[in-house]
């Protein structure tokens, strides 16, 4: 703000009580409201402007400023009071006829706000703020060609409006133009970096537009190094655009064809693309948070920890510590070390343990570079003198890596004990998948993702599209939020940021799973998680009903999904609310197919067997094969444990949205809507389905589905109530306290 703007100066002759009684001069009564104003404090700054127009009715610009802090805090009825009036008191103020304008639109009189726009352009024709606005009005009514002109104009006139480039960028993208969209959400990001709601925008187009990419952007490496570190990002969405954005800078692109080659062992060395390949962060980043999903990648990745172990045994042990090694040993530990390994390596790696032990034991000097390749192949945890390491004065280069396999599991290894139990598991299939996710504790994660805090169940739900019937499910100590198969807890750890006022109850039947979940919920500071072992089945055991379950990715494994999902019922309030995720028949036939081609070969899941599988199915992509091609485009490939679920879980139903329509009526519940990956997905269904188009009617979706086997690959996620839903007042319970 300036006071002295559009040719206003002001009286020192006058003089102003203000809110506190004391009088001022009319300057200085101005200059306190322009402070306050500027700091946001907008209830002393509009007090004292209404002292103002005491001492002075007819002061136009009290009367603007008045009308802006209406507008800034929703209140356009009396802004457009003030607005006018001001208008009346002085017609030669662009900036006033803009904050009409703005009164106008909010109010939804939009042919009105652009008639107040174009007085204000009149008096200043570059006024990029009023182009900007006006703009808006024009994209409300529709008028979107002559939206984008307008804006198009005002960020060439100021390049740095940032509010310019961000409805530049918002209307484009509403028309189907993505790649434009990206570009522009790009320009605002680079005026204001720290942005984290922009930034988040931003993160989703560019997963979709990074293939569009084609040359090294250093500002693109930095924006997607935060949308890795943003609390809200979904780091598996962010992996594979990730790691394909790191071939299009010139250090990795190089060093990538040089491994590629034909006698690439015999023309690198490897101590100098370990030093190169050091010198990307974002590399190191990605690497610390998810696997290399992708063949080529994973094919690297696989050479180049053969090169380190053979630099070792070439004797070039130099003591010099590179973070490309120490990360390629991180991404190992996290992806559970499902790279192939031949006899070679095998020999080397039980040498190098051999003579870590030995120096170990008999106090001589360690290798950091064997210790650190041994790492690359080998969980540290798994050797009896791994513990030791602790005690030794190591670099703190190793600190994360140590941490990492070493201390974390001992941490889990206490957690352990103090998980209380449910119950005895009794049901076959329930003890099999115990077992499997004992030795395979699934997912093995790094970075938490934090939901939005919400007050209402109502909020996260609309988000989605899904409106609930009254009454409204507000948040409260009493609000009681079940996570049935939490595994290693990644998904009550969503729920519980998202409703931290709520008690959430995470149950699963492998320990080992919960023990790391509830390590990574120490860690991350959440503590209204309480982790209890046992089997779905016995639920009931828990004496207390739930307001909301959330169970994805569970039922799907039991030995009868409809009894398990009736025991969720069974805890869940008349008046509660559930979350579903089962698999879809169709859209795992792929699976289907690779799983019986195994059967066929009668593999196992021993991990040697799996390192050769998955080279099987890898080269029998790269001839040709539709299955494994697809194959290649799902994450859970890319981890030994997440392979082991993907393809050799000891149960697995699939369903489709007839059966699924089925069970609901079954158990008396109530079908309220899906969680769809994307809007994309609903604007082809509504296309598809035409006039008749019901987004709640399943029978219309498995229609759809026929027509789109692969629509979804990852699951159906869907909510469901009781039929006693909205029928009755929510009352906690104080006997479940």
């Amino acid at each position: 703000m300036n006071m002295a703007r559009n040719g206003f100066r002001p009286s020192a002759v006058l003089q102003v009580q203000l809110p506190t009684g004391k009088r001022v001069p009319l300057t200085k009564a101005r200059e306190l409201a322009v402070v306050e104003h500027n700091s946001g404090r907008f209830q002393s700054a509009e007090a004292l402007y209404k002292a103002i127009l005491k001492s002075v009715p007819m002061d136009w610009w009290a009367l603007n400023y008045l009308g802006e802090i209406d507008n800034l805090m929703g209140s356009f009825k009396p802004a457009l009071g003030y607005l006018q009036q001001a208008a009346r008191l002085n017609p030669l103020s662009s900036e006033i006829f803009n904050n009409l304008g703005n009164s106008q639109r909010g109010l939804g009189e939009f042919a009105e706000s652009l008639t107040s726009y174009q007085s204000a352009l009149k008096l200043k024709p570059d006024y990029v703020a009023a182009i900007n606005n006006y703009a808006l009005s024009l994209k409300a009514l529709g008028r979107l060609t002559e939206s984008e002109d307008q804006l198009q104009r005002a960020v060439q006139i100021d390049p740095r409006l940032f509010e310019g480039y961000l409805n530049l960028a918002a209307l484009i993208e509403e028309q189907n133009r993505p790649r434009e969209a990206f570009v522009h959400y790009t320009n605002a990001l680079k005026l204001r970096p720290d942005d984290g709601s922009v930034l988040k925008i931003w993160g989703r187009l560019f997963r979709r537009e990074v293939y569009a990419i084609h040359s090294y952007d250093e500002f693109i490496f930095q924006m997607v190094s935060r949308c890795l570190d943003h609390p809200e990002i979904f780091v598996s969405e962010f992996a594979r655009p990730t790691y394909h954005l790191l071939r299009l800078h010139p250090t990795f692109s190089r060093i990538q064809e040089q491994v590629r080659s034909e006698g690439w062992e015999q023309e690198i060395v490897y101590s100098e693309i370990e030093r190169d390949l050091s010198s990307i962060p974002l590399l190191h980043q990605i690497m610390a948070l998810s696997h290399a999903i992708n063949p080529e990648l994973e094919g690297m990745f696989t050479r180049l920890r053969h090169a380190m172990i053979n630099s070792l045994v070439s004797n070039k042990d130099d003591q010099v510590l590179n973070q490309f090694s120490i990360s390629m040993a991180i991404l190992c530990f996290s992806n559970d070390f499902v790279f192939s390994e031949s006899e070679g390596e095998t020999e080397t790696i039980n040498k190098i343990a051999s003579d870590l032990q030995n120096a170990i034991e008999n106090g001589l000097a360690l290798s950091l570079h064997k210790l650190i390749a041994l790492s690359s192949y080998r969980p540290l945890h798994q050797f009896e003198w791994s513990n030791q390491l602790l005690s030794l004065s190591l670099p703190d280069d190793l600190k994360d890596l140590l941490r990492q396999q070493v201390i974390e599991r001992e941490e889990e290894k206490q957690i352990i004990k103090q998980i209380p139990l449910l119950g005895r598991i009794d049901n076959e299939v329930s003890r099999a998948v115990q077992n499997m996710y004992e030795s395979s504790p699934y997912p093995r994660w790094v970075k938490p993702t934090t939901g939005n805090e919400c007050a209402s169940i109502h909020d996260e739900l609309l988000a989605h599209g899904i409106e609930l019937p009254s009454p409204r499910m507000s948040i409260t100590s009493e609000t009681k939020i079940l996570v049935a198969g939490c595994g290693t807890g990644q998904h009550a750890i969503m729920v519980a940021s998202r409703y931290p006022q709520s008690q959430v109850i995470a149950v699963d039947l492998s320990r080992s799973s919960l023990a790391y979940a509830a390590r990574k919920t120490q860690e991350i500071g959440i503590t209204n998680i309480r982790y209890i072992h046992g089997d779905l089945l016995q639920l009931s055991n828990l004496g207390m009903l739930f307001d909301v379950i959330e169970c994805v990715g569970v039922l799907h494994h039991m030995d009868d999904p409809l009894i398990g999902w009736r025991a969720l019922s069974d805890v869940l309030k008349p008046s509660g609310i559930m979350k579903i995720g089962l698999y879809s028949e169709r859209a795992r036939q792929t699976i289907v197919r690779i799983r019986d081609l195994i059967a066929t070969q009668g593999l196992d899941s021993r991990p040697d067997q799996i390192r050769q599988l998955r080279q099987e199915l890898m080269s029998m992509a790269d001839e040709g094969n539709k299955d494994m091609q697809e194959l290649m485009g799902i994450r859970d490939f890319f981890s030994l444990n997440e392979c082991i679920d993907l393809l050799f879980h000891v149960q697995e139903h699939r369903f489709s949205f007839i059966q699924i329509e089925s069970n609901i009526k079954e158990l008396g519940l109530h079908f309220l809507g899906q969680i769809l990956p994307d809007q994309v997905l609903m604007e082809r269904f509504l296309l598809e389905q035409g006039s008749d188009a019901d987004i709640n009617n399943l029978a219309q979706w498995d229609e759809f589905e026929r027509r789109n086997p692969y629509t979804f690959i990852g699951m159906y996620v869907f909510w469901v109530s009781k039929d006693g839903y909205g029928k009755e007042e929510i009352i906690a319970d104080p006997s479940l306290s």
